[in-house]
């Protein structure tokens, strides 16, 4: 395929993928921008789940906890812990400070503010 045929394709497939996104956003009542982030985030959802259960992700886990003294960072609990992102703008390479140490209840607490 040559660099033409490309731009072609790519022409082609950028009208009908660009109007199917404004008709879904138009219907959900939701940006364009909002309408990618969900598409990208169910897609990714899989990865991220078996990304949680790699070694590299069990040992990030640990230095976390170990760095929190196993305590939840909000209120000092010190059983039922997650580590929660604090910033998803590294995901699947996070510095240990993206991350912190939280209780099972202070971790729900949590996500249901952002929601």
């Amino acid at each position: 395929m040559t660099h033409d045929d490309t731009s072609q394709l790519h022409i082609r497939i950028a009208t009908p993928v660009a109007r199917a996104l404004a008709s879904l956003a138009q219907h959900r009542g939701q940006s364009r921008n909002e309408v990618i982030a969900s598409i990208l985030t169910t897609a990714l959802r899989g990865y991220y789940k078996e990304y949680l259960q790699s070694d590299a992700w069990k040992a990030k886990r640990k230095a976390v906890l170990i760095r929190d003294q196993l305590r939840c960072q909000l209120c000092g609990h010190e059983k039922n812990l997650h580590v929660h992102h604090v910033t998803y703008d590294r995901i699947y390479n996070e510095d240990l400070e993206d991350l912190i140490t939280l209780c099972s209840d202070c971790h729900s607490g949590l996500h249901k503010k952002t929601k």
